[in-house]
């Protein structure tokens, strides 16, 4: 069960210790001491995970900021998708005043 601790914070630590040791404060004390020589860097508790609007508003501000530092590049690539469709054929679309061929 020793294998399976993997330590993310102190805290996180003594509850893994605590639960190898069934409970027994002593044990999870003297494993605890033992494990987390050396680990002097490891946080006092684990990040809270972001909530899923906090990721959401995060992944909408990163996408607009790539944008808008790569607007250029971008209105390059839509200009070179455009003439691809333009040149293929039935990538024209006549203008909206004028008259419609005829079908036969």
């Amino acid at each position: 069960m020793i294998r399976a601790i993997q330590p993310t914070s102190k805290a996180s630590l003594k509850m893994q210790c605590l639960l190898v040791c069934n409970g027994d404060i002593e044990k999870a004390e003297r494993l605890y001491d033992f494990m987390s020589k050396g680990l002097e860097d490891l946080p006092t508790f684990d990040n809270i995970p972001p909530t899923t609007m906090q990721q959401i508003k995060d992944g909408a501000v990163n996408t607009f900021t790539w944008l808008n530092e790569n607007q250029e590049q971008v209105m390059n690539w839509v200009g070179i998708i455009k003439n691809m469709f333009g040149k293929g054929g039935g990538g024209n679309v006549p203008p909206t005043n004028a008259p419609l061929p005829p079908i036969n």
